[in-house]
């Protein structure tokens, strides 16, 4: 209930937009196309200078930073976070989404991404990407352009988004698997 409530808050255009992902997501099977469309919008509708998707390994426990945006996007491609660090792994551990208005007030904050590229983060947005009830990685945006802090209806915009990727994924990896078997069956 409180989510339908948040949703019928949103702004027109950013539901359009939304909407607009959601037929992108089902035209194409083309995975880091899709997972970039998706980056940009988020950054579009939420007004933020970076983003990132990062996957779950399962293997590790590590999130793999996959799909960055923003200034320092080159830097961060498949960079590793360890299992439990950070904003992000706080998400993944709890599949509930974080809005976090001051990162230098919150201990959980992930300080290495910021040393690394010497990006200044001071607010942040992480949502779950969720395949059913698995918690497959998260999509995370970084500092609004015009200063101000992130709101609820940023969460609600992301946790949209969020569900689109996921599907994106989970579509991209069963149309794979089934392809591999088939190629599988004809050899």
């Amino acid at each position: 209930e409180k989510m339908v409530e948040a949703y019928k808050t949103l702004k027109s255009e950013k539901v359009a937009a939304a909407v607009e992902i959601g037929s992108i997501v089902n035209s194409t099977l083309n995975l880091a196309e899709v997972l970039g469309l998706i980056m940009r919008y988020v950054n579009r509708v939420t007004n933020s200078m970076a983003s990132t998707l990062m996957l779950l390994d399962d293997k590790t426990g590590e999130l793999v930073l996959s799909v960055p945006t923003g200034p320092k996007a080159n830097k961060l491609t498949d960079r590793r976070i360890p299992s439990g660090e950070g904003i992000a792994g706080w998400v993944v551990e709890h599949g509930k989404p974080l809005l976090v208005s001051d990162v230098k007030t919150d201990e959980r904050f992930y300080k290495e991404i910021d040393r690394m590229t010497r990006f200044k983060t001071k607010s942040i947005v992480c949502v779950p990407l969720k395949a059913k009830t698995k918690v497959i990685g998260v999509l995370e945006v970084m500092n609004r352009v015009d200063g101000t802090s992130f709101t609820e209806e940023d969460v609600v915009l992301m946790s949209i988004f969020a569900y689109q990727a996921a599907m994106a994924i989970e579509n991209a990896r069963l149309y794979s698997e089934l392809k591999e078997r088939l190629e599988a069956e004809i050899q």
